[in-house]
């Protein structure tokens, strides 16, 4: 089917509104850039006047703690109010001073890592403005950044102008990259962080320029599921409400806002099983495999493979399902099918070498990599390193959960918390849409029903495939969570829309999908301030605690 200008017309509004949304409150676009690199050294900073100092900010990357005994001026002498000793990527620490003074000392005993800023706050919370900043002990010129970028300071911080959760290691790796410096992140191929550093080299080191590329990324995915479920299932209804289930889902907005690599592996994956789809649906017209369609579902393996491994899964469904459509009524004797195995071993040979050619893109990514300074053993070396990570990882984590749990959203995955000023509260949750999800499973296997009953091919693809991304969690022992099941809500959304697309054309039915339909807008609407962080006060975020898991 081709698109007609009413499809166009669909798309563009489902995915402006979409990236208008998600982009609203994404980070800040402009924070502090210059930093100090701390080392032994006392640093005194001086007010224009005294004044009642409740707290500093410091604005911190560092891998091992930096610690900074602080102290005040009253009354003649110094007065030590303590030690600050944190680490943290790119975010904000506050120590409460509660003295007043005209002058603070910090006395850094070690160089564990960089100071990008320090802000002090008064009673009424209003940034106290700095006039003379000096190290008598040393001729440090770059200990003037420390107070430097003042005006860039969010009050209080959120994760507006901070990393969160495992930005720490993936934006710390961008940047990594972009200084050709060794990555801290190596658990993972590089892809993703790659694309994360291009955000950073193309709209700034800040949050908003890290982030950006996973609204992009998760935006771009509505015009290709809409086209997907437009060749499934020849509806306009059914394209339609495939791209608005994703829009409409929380685990696809919240993962597009954090700069995190799992968007751009749901986002690889989507379109690698839409051109195995393609294939899929050709081979069960022409009874022959397009050649086109597999090479480029495999190409975007790749690039998913090259963002996490985890993409391995649907591609072993992907490679069953053209076995399967090349063998369909082939199975009536033993004659035919050895008839059919000896046309298709030339096909399936073929594949193998689009495999084979594939796994360049896949070692094109580490180039960078080489550009550090590591040669060919050192990559393959990075691939056992991380294949040993991932199966001998025994950490423990308390938002982990059972692969069996996540279409039931038994533990959504507690991303940010910050308790703000008035009662308020910043928090971010990873979960899924309880109405795209909690019918989900359902659906899916009444696709599969119908698609090997009424062989309605598009239903058993999904059917299969959703397994294929799902199940294999069952025999991995690591702590998992709720986002490894990212990957199938484009294809739940899919099915539903599949499955609805018949009631939709039955008057008696069509008022049950109307009901749906509105139903995953409103959920969207209440849940939002906890998938995105919009403040609330906290009485609102407890109310939203369905079930004793839901932590928010």
């Amino acid at each position: 089917m081709k698109l007609e200008k009413n499809d166009i017309i669909i798309i563009t509004l489902i995915s402006v509104i979409f990236f208008s949304v998600t982009s609203w409150n994404l980070g800040l676009k402009r924070t502090p850039i210059t930093y100090w690199s701390t080392k032994k050294a006392t640093v005194s900073i001086t007010f224009d006047t005294v004044r009642f100092v409740n707290s500093l900010y410091f604005l911190v990357s560092s891998e091992d703690s930096i610690r900074v005994n602080i102290s005040a001026w009253e009354s003649g002498e110094w007065i030590n109010l303590g030690l600050l000793n944190n680490s943290g990527y790119y975010q904000w620490f506050n120590f409460e001073v509660k003295t007043t003074t005209d002058k603070i000392e910090l006395n850094f005993d070690n160089n564990a890592g960089d100071v990008y800023e320090i802000i002090a706050i008064d009673e009424l919370n209003n940034r106290i403005n700095f006039t003379q900043i000096q190290s008598p002990n040393s001729n440090d010129q770059n200990i003037s950044n420390l107070i430097d970028e003042q005006k860039y300071f969010e009050n209080p911080p959120t994760f507006q102008s901070e990393t969160y959760f495992d930005e720490i290691y993936y934006v710390r790796t961008a940047q990594e990259y972009l200084s050709l410096r060794e990555p801290t992140e190596w658990t993972h191929p590089p892809l993703g962080k790659l694309i994360i550093a291009a955000g950073i080299h193309l709209f700034s080191f800040s949050p908003f320029g890290w982030r950006l590329p996973g609204v992009i990324f998760s935006t771009l995915m509505i015009p290709i599921i809409y086209i997907f479920g437009l060749m499934m299932f020849k509806t306009r209804f059914a394209a339609t409400l495939s791209a608005y289930l994703i829009a409409f889902d929380f685990m696809h907005f919240t993962m597009g806002r954090i700069s995190t690599i799992d968007t751009y592996l749901v986002y690889f994956m989507l379109v690698s099983s839409f051109f195995f789809y393609l294939n899929f649906e050709t081979m069960h017209m022409k009874s022959k495999p397009n050649f086109k369609f597999i090479f480029l579902g495999i190409l975007f393996f790749y690039l998913a493979f090259s963002v996490k491994w985890t993409a391995v899964y649907g591609l072993i469904g992907q490679l069953i399902l053209i076995l399967s459509a090349a063998f369909t009524g082939s199975l009536g004797s033993m004659k035919d099918l050895i008839t059919t195995f000896k046309s298709f071993l030339k096909p399936l040979l073929v594949i193998l070498s689009f495999l084979l050619v594939g796994s360049s893109v896949y070692f094109a990514t580490f180039i960078p990599y080489t550009m550090i300074g590591h040669d060919l053993k050192d990559i393959y070396n990075v691939q056992w390193a991380m294949f040993s990570y991932h199966s001998e990882l025994k950490a423990t984590h308390p938002f982990s959960s059972d692969w069996w749990s996540w279409p039931a959203i038994m533990k959504p995955l507690w991303l940010y918390n910050k308790q703000l000023p008035l009662g308020e509260v910043s928090t971010i949750t990873a979960m899924g849409n309880p109405m795209i999800w909690w019918f989900g499973l359902p659906i899916i296997l009444l696709a599969l029903w119908r698609g090997i009953k009424n062989k309605e091919w598009s239903l058993l693809f999904i059917g299969v495939i959703y397994m294929f991304q799902w199940f294999p969690y069952a025999f991995i022992s690591r702590s998992l969570f709720i986002y490894h099941y990212y990957p199938n809500v484009p294809i739940l959304a899919l099915a539903t829309a599949g499955i609805m697309s018949r009631s939709w054309t039955n008057p008696n039915e069509k008022k049950y999908v109307i009901t749906f339909i509105v139903a995953v807008a409103a959920f969207f609407v209440i849940f939002y301030p906890v998938i995105s962080g919009f403040p609330i006060p906290i009485w609102y975020k407890e109310h939203l605690r369905l079930f004793g898991g839901w932590v928010f």
